[in-house]
């Protein structure tokens, strides 16, 4: 499966709205983000705990090598970071440009372009 910048943009956005103690899962992300099927917003969510960007509760499910995610426990730190970084709609299209230009796809990739442009902006701030 092909991981979508847009439905991890999404998907953290989504989890971030919600309130403390609320149960998330894939099935009420999806009711959230219809876009976006429930089994892309499952391999989302398991790509972005695998990346310490969110923390979830998975169950083992009989007959798949891949385990499910039942519930969304919370943002992690670095998911919190992440999604100030891609949080302006102006500026996601920009990452996104230049992750096309890069041809990498990557989660860490998106993220290196998105600290980049945090530096870049830093830098313009202060020495212009």
């Amino acid at each position: 499966m092909r991981l979508d910048p847009d439905c991890v943009r999404d998907v953290l956005l989504a989890i971030e709205g919600t309130e403390l103690g609320e149960y998330i899962s894939p099935r009420t992300l999806h009711r959230t983000l219809p876009q976006y099927s429930e089994a892309e917003i499952e391999y989302t969510c398991l790509i972005l705990s695998d990346g310490d960007f969110l923390q979830v509760m998975t169950v083992e499910m009989p007959g798949q090598e891949m385990p499910g995610v039942k519930s969304i426990i919370r943002l992690t730190f670095q998911g919190h970071e992440f999604i100030s970084k891609i949080r302006d709609p102006q500026r996601w299209p920009k990452l996104q440009k230049a992750v096309s230009a890069v041809r990498d796809y990557s989660l860490s990739a998106l993220n290196a372009i998105a600290n980049g442009a945090t530096a870049a902006g830093i830098n313009a701030l202060i020495f212009d």
